[in-house]
């Protein structure tokens, strides 16, 4: 026989753990603003502990119940299992059909476990059925035979068990388990990385948009003209390139300008007594002073006077080494309307068969051999005949060239409308590109680490009460073991919440009620 003091101490652990998870369960349906699960659970877990409490009247020995009492125990807490079961099993499959979904932006919250009709199964048919398969071999073989025990089981034969508690929430407990572990595994391994989608793991990635350059101010393009045209200063030669013909030529280009010479800038005193960026032409010197940039101008080394090509292709660009170009990036037009733009296209020779546009990275400075991109797009290309050729060039003695967007046709012709400045990128080639800025990658949230774990603890709880009967099935013994791990599956359910859930930050400040009051 066991000893009454062992039934009461579990008597007590069991109405304490009910009241317990009661209170914790509510607190957290407030926190997550769920409702539908932990209703369920509290329902399971009162079925569960309340009968095994009343056992106290005959003082917890079966041999002093009545059989009527005996059935409705043994049942209900068959029925508590199952639902147990099946609520453990909803929250497992909302948990890893949420990591599956390749666009979960914002981890687990508490919409993930919203009510969904597909939690029926595992809610309503799924215990009801296995009640019913339960209740009708039990009460067919009478399987119900008083025993020496903490509350009244199938003991005759006692493999009927395994219809109960024993057995079949083994069915749901071990995939949860497995899949709750997988779920764990996948967050410490990755815990930056999205839901995969087809077996591809998908990264944010996330592009700046603004930096510390001043405002452009950008011309309104005309209805007649809606191309640029790019044109690059007399130092530029061109070799081994055939000219297009002159209707090829229909797309007006920017203008590429390079910083003064080392011969301009001696000749021109003026020139260095800006404090930024030194100005391109005579035409806007009178402008440097008004549209400051926040870069410090540096002297530029003077190059060997050599010419070096630029590609070994069929088509090869010459950058003159006697042009010292300027290594802060470009100096661009005033927001005022600049002066006729027609005088500055004639003093700047054009380059009818290439448009060349070269862009330096300035944190690749000081490194060797520098690397800069030009992006030659013959006339051809620009009517859609040919593909753009993207070549690299090595080996530059430049820095960095000076942009200038120049709309010739449209300046002849008087069509140029100003707008407000707006803030471009450091880099021109990057205003061609189509932005797309991704939110930052999801991370796992306290919900979700204490859900999991969650999951994990209640089907090894289920997992636990197996073992005993399990054990005396294999041995085939005539009498069920006293007190085995069931008792313990008891009284981890409902503790089980409390231990988990309570931990909860929302959950905690809540419990914490003398903390709250110190500060009003």
């Amino acid at each position: 026989m066991l000893p009454f003091a062992l039934k009461a101490v579990w008597f007590s652990l069991s109405l304490s753990g009910l009241i317990c998870c009661w209170i914790v369960l509510v607190l957290f349906a407030n926190v997550a603003q769920l409702l539908w699960g932990p209703l369920l659970y509290c329902l399971g877990v009162t079925l569960m502990q309340s009968v095994f409490c009343l056992g106290l009247i005959w003082r917890m020995d079966p041999l002093e119940m009545p059989r009527g009492f005996c059935i409705v125990q043994d049942v209900l807490i068959n029925v508590g299992s199952f639902l147990l079961t099946g609520v453990t099993a909803s929250f497992t499959l909302s948990t890893i059909l949420s990591q599956l979904r390749p666009y979960s932006l914002a981890g687990i919250t508490p919409s993930t476990f919203l009510w969904h009709p597909r939690y029926l199964l595992f809610v309503a048919v799924f215990p009801v059925v296995a009640s019913v398969v339960y209740i009708s071999i039990l009460l067919r073989l009478d399987a119900l035979v008083p025993a020496d025990d903490l509350q009244c089981e199938a003991t005759h034969p006692i493999w009927v068990r395994l219809f109960g508690y024993a057995g079949v929430p083994l069915l749901l407990s071990i995939p949860s388990l497995l899949f709750s572990a997988f779920t764990a595994f996948r967050m410490i391994r990755s815990p930056g990385i999205l839901g995969q989608s087809n077996g591809r793991r998908r990264r944010y990635v996330r592009h700046n948009t603004m930096d510390g350059l001043t405002p452009l101010p950008v011309r309104r393009q005309s209805r007649r003209s809606k191309s640029l045209e790019f044109r690059t200063s007399a130092d530029i030669r061109v070799g081994n390139t055939p000219t297009p013909a002159p209707s090829q030529l229909t797309v007006p280009t920017p203008v590429a300008i390079p910083s003064p010479t080392s011969s301009a800038v001696l000749s021109n005193p003026h020139l260095l007594q800006s404090p930024g960026r030194i100005p391109t032409s005579p035409e806007v010197a009178s402008f440097s002073r008004k549209y400051h940039l926040p870069f410090n101008r540096q002297p530029a080394k003077s190059p060997s006077p050599d010419l070096r090509p630029a590609s070994r292709s069929r088509s090869s660009i010459y950058f003159p080494s006697d042009t010292s170009i300027s290594s802060v990036f470009p100096t661009f037009a005033p927001p005022s309307r600049p002066p006729s733009a027609k005088s500055s296209v004639r003093s700047l020779p054009a380059l009818p068969n290439l448009d060349v546009l070269g862009y330096t990275d300035l944190s690749r400075r000081g490194r060797e051999p520098d690397c800069s991109l030009s992006k030659m797009v013959s006339s051809t290309a620009v009517g859609g005949d040919e593909e753009s050729e993207l070549r690299w060039t090595r080996g530059l003695s430049m820095s960095k060239s000076e942009l200038e967007l120049v709309r010739g046709i449209e300046a002849e012709n008087g069509s140029v409308d100003w707008d407000e400045p707006i803030y471009i990128r450091r880099n021109p080639l990057s205003k061609m590109m189509r932005d797309k800025t991704t939110p930052p990658p999801s991370i796992a949230t306290p919900l979700l680490w204490h859900m999991v774990a969650f999951q994990i603890t209640l089907s090894i709880v289920q997992i636990l009460a197996s073992i005993t009967t399990l054990i005396d099935v294999g041995k085939q013994r005539s009498t069920p073991t006293p007190f085995g791990t069931q008792h313990f599956a008891l009284l981890l359910a409902a503790w089980c919440p409390c231990f988990i859930l309570g931990h909860l930050p929302g959950v905690r400040q809540r419990l914490m009620f003398w903390k709250r009051r110190s500060f009003l």
